[in-house]
Formats: structure tokens, sequence, C-alpha cells
């Protein structure tokens, strides 16, 4: 199964983690929840109808059928965990420094024969 590096941010922290990237955004979700151990969450609140992912600086959010991969994320996307039933407003992200481009890199000797190849819709 292909994985996704990405960064969620939530309220009060953000979390860079590795995960399924054609797993639905609503399966999704609980185990982010989980993982990120969000500390103002309520065992009641972590239903998926009221928890969103979306993408960072375009207000699109990620519909719960669809997996990440369909949606169109890709390695290095931040992701806003929101609370849709919490009046609080989600902490702003900053406006990245660079636009992620990721470039493939070869197999050879200056880079230990390890390459890079990015799988990009």
């Amino acid at each position: 199964m292909q994985t996704l590096l990405v960064t969620i941010v939530g309220f009060e922290n953000s979390f860079d983690l590795q995960i399924p990237a054609e797993v639905p955004v609503g399966k999704l979700i609980p185990m982010v929840l989980e993982i990120c151990d969000f500390k103002h969450t309520r065992i009641s609140q972590r239903g998926r109808a009221q928890w969103t992912l979306s993408i960072a600086h375009s207000n699109t959010t990620l519909p719960a059928i669809a997996s990440l991969l369909d949606a169109g994320v890709v390695d290095g996307s931040i992701l806003l965990l929101q609370d849709t039933s919490s009046p609080v407003q989600q902490r702003q992200t900053p406006e990245p420094q660079q636009t992620f481009r990721p470039v493939n890199i070869e197999p050879g000797e200056h880079t230990g024969n390890i390459g890079v190849r990015w799988n990009i819709r």
C-alpha cells in the first residue's frame, strides 16, 4: 500500500505523519485523532461526522469517501484537522517559505546508490 508523508495541523499542535494514501479520509480521521492524541477532543467528539481534513491554503475539504490519493494529496502536503462542531477557530498555518517541488533523484555514487522517484498525478 502506498503511503504519504504529510503534516497534520490541529488546534494546538502539528504532527508529521506517514499515512496510508489509499484509505478513505473518513477512516483515517479516527486513526489520526488517536495517533496525534489531541487533548481537546472528547471520546464522544471522535466520530467521523464532526471531523474533517482539509488542504491548507486552499480551503478544500477532503471528502470522507475519497482517499488522499484520490483527492490529489502529495508528499509534503499540510492538512488541517478541524472539528466542524466546535465554534473555536482552527490555528492558521503560516505561509510556506517555498512551494514543495519534487525532484527525481537517480541512484548513483553521490547518493549512496539510493534513488527517489515521486508518483504525482
